[in-house]
């Protein structure tokens, strides 16, 4: 950490913070001769929990992390961005401090002393105000929501595995986040011919490193986002760049071997630094669908990964939204034949030029979502679903076995989910792709981001009842319905942008004009079925009636997912039995119509519900 007293210009910065946008100048000049700039590289410590408070900072670029260990392990509460302080509740109440607070990156940030802090106090109250409101948003953000990050302002790009392809991915999406807001592009090349080499590879105590960390905290203020391109090798410039980042994304050539770990790599993730990471897997255009993606993850614990094919401007673009927070997801519901209208919402959204950037779901929407991940089209998940699923997928409900553990063996369903997806893993989908199943064990969510696929659709699709829960690392999984039907949560925890929610579990099913009995008869219900003549009252049949119960409880509580989504839609498939299979056509063409006429009206990006 380098500390330094401020210079004439720290009036003019402090001028343009909303801490001190009220204060004049004059007064500003005299605070400022009180304060101290400080430069502290990624992942150090700017204060511990429980020092004395004897300062705070107003962080000028960069970002910050609070951790707290109040309750065992150190935990992420909060985040500290640019014009934001941090450090005046030990300041204000004298107590020492409640957090540890470390870099996320190289930042620039100006202290203020306990002289500095009593000029406040006394002569300028609104900015003590100023600071008493931020204390209570941050208290009740950490108390009512989970943290999240903010919206990166640098992103580096570095090399994954050999012969990485650094240079044209950050040309690439330096373009890509240039429709967002000014993007600047940072080489260490650009860097020397603007301030005379060597300045980009300046070590991080030189007697240049100041100067040069200066400089681009004004690009950062300048511009909506930096991208710094790292060299291939470990050199200073690549450690800054990474040190730099709010987000690193490491690209990679698909082809290549994904187990060596080049030398930037090995310097990155036991470093400790809490920068967030994205691998990009570059594929040959000629590639059909990506192999191997694990064998790269194994290595490399990032926090999301992304296929982008060779040459294809909307991959890179998707990789920006999802860099900065504006992906699009989209989250498809269970509900069992009536799922099939998945298909005709999926063609409405693609026919309206929405991107979809994640896709995930529970049950039959799981199924449907992964066929969309696949990069299959409507046309092509019309005619999948029709052979697979409808033609061959039907038979499964003929697998009778003893009524032990289930109603069916599940042997057929489980073999036309692997007809359809055969031994493809989550992480060589195209598209970001989720689906949750419930675990019977632990009672809880199970999120799938990872595994073969069919595995995963087999326990997200396997109703309680019709068919037995599924192994997983000791526990059985079952219908991901069963506690929650429509994951916009999940979505939500995956991705900042907009959420656009798919609901086709009706709220009202199953109705009967039957009157209150005390037992039933299974014969005598058998008799009035096989009898033409017969007028008594139908009653649901046990597999209606499963396939009903194993969704009841996530269907009570959509209701919080219809507030979290920002685009709620619920086609009218009311009408279809959820074992309806071959009305598959018409239903896939009633959520066309529907969803085509609710996303016509909807601005892309505000929150609406269409019922």
């Amino acid at each position: 950490m380098i500390v330094r007293p401020s210079g004439p210009d720290t009036a003019t910065l402090l001028a343009g913070t909303p801490l001190f946008g009220d204060v004049d100048r004059a007064a500003l000049h005299r605070i400022a001769q009180l304060t101290d700039e400080v430069y502290i590289t990624g992942g150090a410590t700017l204060m511990n929990e429980g020092e004395p408070g004897e300062c705070l900072y107003l962080v000028v670029s960069g970002r910050l992390q609070i951790f707290s260990a109040s309750r065992g392990a150190p935990r992420v509460v909060g985040e500290i961005g640019q014009y934001e302080t941090v450090g005046e509740m030990a300041m204000l109440t004298g107590s020492p401090r409640s957090a540890t607070v470390r870099a996320v990156r190289d930042s620039y940030l100006i202290r203020f002393s306990r002289a500095a802090f009593d000029h406040l106090v006394t002569e300028h109250p609104r900015a003590m105000m100023h600071l008493a409101r931020t204390l209570v948003v941050r208290f009740e953000a950490a108390v009512s929501t989970p943290v999240r990050g903010s919206a990166p302002a640098t992103i580096a790009v570095a090399g994954a595995g050999s012969d990485a392809p650094v240079r044209r991915l950050a040309a690439d999406l330096a373009r890509a986040l240039a429709a967002f807001g000014p993007t600047l592009h940072l080489t260490a090349s650009v860097i020397d011919n603007l301030l005379g080499t060597p300045a980009a590879n300046t070590p991080a105590e030189g007697a240049g490193n100041v100067r040069l960390a200066a400089w681009l905290s004004e690009q950062e203020q300048r511009h909506h986002v930096v991208v710094y391109e790292a060299d291939l090798d470990a050199t200073e410039w690549t450690r800054r760049c990474l040190r730099q980042a709010d987000r690193a994304v490491f690209v990679g050539r698909a082809a290549s071997d994904p187990v060596r770990l080049n030398e930037v790599e090995a310097g990155f993730w036991p470093s400790g630094v809490a920068t967030k990471s994205a691998l990009a897997l570059v594929h040959e255009p000629s590639v059909g669908r990506p192999t191997g993606t694990d064998r790269w993850l194994e290595h490399r614990p990032v926090d999301s990964y992304h296929h982008l094919r060779g040459g294809a401007g909307p991959d890179v673009e998707r990789l920006a939204r999802h860099l900065l927070g504006r992906a699009t997801s989209v989250v498809l519901s269970g509900g069992g034949a009536r799922g099939f209208a998945h298909i005709g919402v999926l063609r409405a959204l693609d026919e309206a030029g929405v991107s979809v950037d994640l896709v995930g779901g529970a049950s039959q929407g799981a199924i449907i979502a992964a066929l969309y991940a696949l990069g299959h089209d409507h046309r092509s998940m019309l005619e999948v679903v029709r052979r697979d699923f409808v033609e061959r997928g039907i038979q499964g409900l003929r697998d009778c076995t003893l009524p032990i553990v289930s109603l069916f063996n599940g042997r057929r369903a489980v073999q036309m989910v692997k007809t359809m997806f055969a031994e493809t893993r989550i992480e060589d989908l195209w598209l970001s792709y989720f689906c949750v199943s419930s675990n019977l064990t632990r009672a809880s969510c199970e999120v799938h981001r990872t595994g073969v696929l069919h595995q995963c659709l087999r326990a997200s699709a396997g109703v309680p009842g019709f068919f037995p829960p599924f192994p997983f690392n000791g526990d059985l999984l079952v219908d991901g319905g069963v506690l929650n039907n429509l994951p916009v949560d999940v979505a939500r925890e995956l991705s900042a942008g907009p959420v656009i929610a798919v609901d086709v579990a009706a709220p009202d099913d199953l109705t009967t004009r039957v009157g209150g009995f005390d037992s039933m008869s299974g014969w005598r219900l058998l008799a009035d079925r096989l009898n033409p003549f017969s007028s008594a009252p139908r009653l649901p049949n046990i597999a209606q009636i499963l396939a009903r119960a194993a969704t009841l409880a996530s269907i009570y509580h959509c209701e919080s997912a219809r507030r979290v989504a920002d685009l709620y839609l619920q086609p009218p498939v009311e009408r279809f039995g959820m074992l309806e299979w071959k009305a598959l056509d018409d239903i896939a063409e009633l959520g066309y119509r529907y969803a085509a006429e609710q996303i016509a009206g909807w601005p892309h990006g505000t929150r609406a519900t269409a019922g």
